[in-house]
């Protein structure tokens, strides 16, 4: 088997991580609107978004991945190259930011947000996150 992509396969990645933005932004819409005060985590799951307290996180976050695409699993021979997810407090359940990941064979040094910071290395998954508050 060849490592690059065939032309189908960088398409399809392609669709999957516009439709991710996508629904990450619609989201955060959503949050950011008047009624964003009624909008959880529960709403969201409520919607079809998987929303997990990781152990490779904070034991104090809930992250919340859009339908469909799934979320980085431990021991995943096949992951998606890059996930995004809404972040929210575990016992108030207030929301807490955007988060994005990237796949460790991919990552090259990419800052995080507009402050540049470094994303942060998750060995279990294998991926780097960046988290905009």
């Amino acid at each position: 088997m060849t490592s690059r992509m065939t032309k189908r396969s960088r398409r399809r990645a392609g669709a999957a991580v516009l439709a991710t933005v996508l629904g990450v932004l619609a989201a955060v819409g959503a949050l950011s609107s008047p009624a964003s005060a009624s909008v959880n985590r529960e709403q969201l799951q409520a919607s079809g978004w998987i929303c997990v307290s990781h152990p490779f996180a904070a034991p104090t976050w809930t992250r919340c991945f859009n339908p469909g695409l799934g979320l980085p699993l431990l021991g995943d021979t096949d992951p998606r190259p890059s996930y995004n997810f809404l972040q929210f407090e575990l016992s108030s359940g207030a929301f807490v930011g955007t988060g994005h990941m990237i796949r460790q064979d991919l990552y090259r040094g990419q800052r995080c947000g507009s402050g540049g910071e470094a994303y942060t290395f998750l060995p279990l998954i294998r991926f780097y996150e960046c988290v905009h508050a």
